[in-house]
């Protein structure tokens, strides 16, 4: 479902630049309604990562990143 997901917010994404370069993006509902998809994708998409990160009771031990370089580790955690 994933890929699926990718996908229709890279399609989404592009009409949305369509829509920005055309200037309808403030006044037409569709390109709104996109617009909070989108914004919905990338919610669910940090929030799975975050999740991953914090509620994964095998965290360190299954991502091998993590215990051979844990500052790398550390401040990529951060970045998010």
């Amino acid at each position: 479902a994933f890929p699926a997901w990718t996908l229709l917010a890279a399609v989404t994404a592009l009409d949305l630049k369509q829509a920005t370069e055309r200037g309808t993006l403030r006044t037409s509902s569709s390109a709104q309604t996109m617009s909070r998809g989108l914004r919905g994708f990338g919610a669910t998409y940090l929030t799975a990562r975050l999740c991953c990160l914090t509620l994964d009771p095998s965290f360190p031990g299954a991502y091998h990143g993590v215990i051979m370089v844990p500052g790398w580790a550390a401040l990529a955690i951060l970045m998010m």
